[in-house]
């Protein structure tokens, strides 16, 4: 019995190295399934108790090499199997861990799909609110463009008054021009006037000059004149005091003498007032 069960290190106890390194791989579960299949498989290949029948009879007739014989069978038969199982087993141990990637690859996946679904809601909100900062620019841009309308309008009726107003410019300029130039005709209209009237002026003068000197001369003639006639009618008068011996021719020629003088001075002072 002792031969037999060291031929069996597949089966595993709860104590054994190999049930404890199948316990770090597997799950309880996939464990019991283990231990199911493979009981099943020793009872259905390799029934105990009639092997030891087996043995007890051949020991009986003496034929021990066939027990023998029959135990190697078994034995190459056992190590077939366990190398079979042991292949299984490292395929196990390989699915195992490959399934462990996978379902890490599945927690990260999720974890990361998590996140991607986040990141989705954090850009959604995103994308509305910059919507609404878009439906605001576009507002402002609409505003803008009226103003900018408003303002080019504006600017053509500016240009149309500004042209208005150049020609408005031009016009006066050219009026100031022809001002200017009336202004400098009439100015030297004028110059020419006031010197022909300085002209005029100093030729009355020397005239005026003239005829001063005149009357001045015909003022002295008739003071002498006139004193003359003083004389004479103070001598008329002494004479008439005398008693009447006056000599008429003379008299008549003395007063005729006197009003040919006065004549005289008033033709010379009619025609100087004229």
């Amino acid at each position: 019995m002792v031969f037999m069960t060291s031929q069996f290190p597949l089966i595993p106890t709860p104590q054994s190295s190999s049930f404890l390194s199948l316990q770090s791989f597997c799950s309880p579960q996939s464990l019991f399934t283990i231990f199911h299949q493979r009981s099943k498989f020793l009872q259905r290949h390799f029934p105990f108790p009639n092997i030891l029948t087996t043995m007890s009879e051949s020991t009986g007739k003496g034929s021990s090499k066939k027990i023998v014989a029959a135990l190697e069978r078994e034995r190459d038969e056992l190590a077939t199997e366990n190398t079979k199982n042991n292949e299984e087993i490292k395929k196990m141990k390989t699915e195992i861990e490959k399934l462990r990637t996978e379902l890490d690859s599945a927690v990260e996946l999720k974890t990361e799909t998590e996140r991607l679904e986040k990141e989705v809601e954090e850009a959604k909100a995103e994308v509305e609110k910059l919507k609404k900062i878009l439906e605001e620019k576009e507002s402002k841009i609409e505003v803008i463009e009226k103003e900018e309308n408003e303002l080019k309008q504006g600017n053509v009726e500016m240009e149309m008054k500004v042209r208005d107003l150049e020609r408005k410019i031009g016009v006066i300029e050219m009026r100031e021009v022809e001002e200017n130039s009336k202004r400098v005709r009439v100015e030297e209209e004028m110059k020419e006037k006031v010197n022909e009237k300085r002209r005029e002026i100093e030729e009355l003068g020397n005239v005026l000059l003239e005829k001063r000197i005149e009357l001045e001369k015909w003022l002295k003639e008739n003071k002498d004149l006139e004193e003359k006639i003083r004389v004479l009618e103070l001598s008329l008068m002494s004479m008439k005091e005398k008693g009447l011996e006056l000599n008429w021719p003379v008299v008549a020629a003395g007063s005729a003498g006197g009003i040919a003088l006065v004549t005289v001075i008033m033709r010379f002072l009619f025609g100087k007032r004229r």
